[in-house]
């Protein structure tokens, strides 16, 4: 029924994104040949795989393709980027994500979300294939839309209402920890649910050893990755990963 009703699309917006995260996906472009000092697609890992390790001598990260190569995906960069690099090296770097951030919007989120005769995307739910028990959808992808830390001319403009209409937001807050503190009984969560309180924000006060009121928002992405990651078995290696993306 939910595919059937599908999601109606604003074709002005549509289009505005797909303008704007081109631009930025050019400009992207031009900031990494000026970091390189000369042409490098960005798209083609064998040729920043080229500039990086052959052309500058830098040290490969801890993680390889399948084929034995330095890898460059994200995880890899961000852990580059934790290194003493030279400035023009991390300006091409951060060039780099931020054209593979812009494609991928594009390509994904607005190009993919080709409305029909009546104006709307039919996505297909997919209720089974998330480990966290959440709902995925496919062609188009609609439910990992940037959040406005990201993207702060936010995509979901995209999507609108039919006249008469409106469109509501829900979200059962933070209900997976809210299960956990009930099951585990741990004082500290019950209590900080009980007040009010952000339970990320006191999980980051009792990791780094801060007041509650002076946590940053850094710290409390930190702290919420990291439970995430241990409550659903990530392990230490990918618990390690995740945290370089914070």
């Amino acid at each position: 029924e939910m595919r059937r009703t599908g999601m109606r699309v604003d074709p002005v917006e549509r289009e505005r994104h797909r303008v704007r995260l081109a631009a930025a996906a050019d400009a992207a472009v031009m900031r990494v040949h000026a970091a390189a000092g000369r042409a490098v697609n960005p798209a083609s890992p064998d040729q920043v795989r080229n500039w990086l390790f052959d052309e500058c001598g830098i040290a490969r990260s801890s993680i390889d393709t399948d084929a034995g190569e330095p890898s460059t995906n994200k995880s890899a960069l961000y852990e580059l980027l934790t290194r003493a690099l030279p400035p023009n090296v991390t300006a091409f770097i951060d060039a780099l994500l931020d054209h593979r951030r812009a494609e991928k919007m594009l390509s994904t989120f607005v190009v993919a979300a080709e409305p029909g005769r009546d104006g709307r995307v039919q996505p297909t739910w997919n209720p089974t294939t998330v480990v966290t028990g959440r709902m995925s959808s496919s062609d188009p992808c609609v439910n990992n839309i940037p959040a406005t830390k990201d993207d702060p001319d936010s995509l979901r403009s995209m999507y609108v209402a039919a006249p008469g209409n409106v469109l509501v937001a829900a979200d059962l807050e933070q209900v997976e920890l809210r299960v956990v503190a009930a099951l585990s009984g741990d004082n500290v969560w019950l209590d900080a649910f009980r007040r009010g309180l952000d339970v990320h924000r006191v999980n980051a006060a009792a990791f780094f050893g801060d007041r509650y009121d002076d946590i940053p928002k850094w710290k409390r992405s930190f702290a919420k990755n990291f439970t995430y990651r241990l409550l659903y078995g990530g392990g230490p290696q990918k618990a390690c990963e995740q945290m370089r993306l914070v």
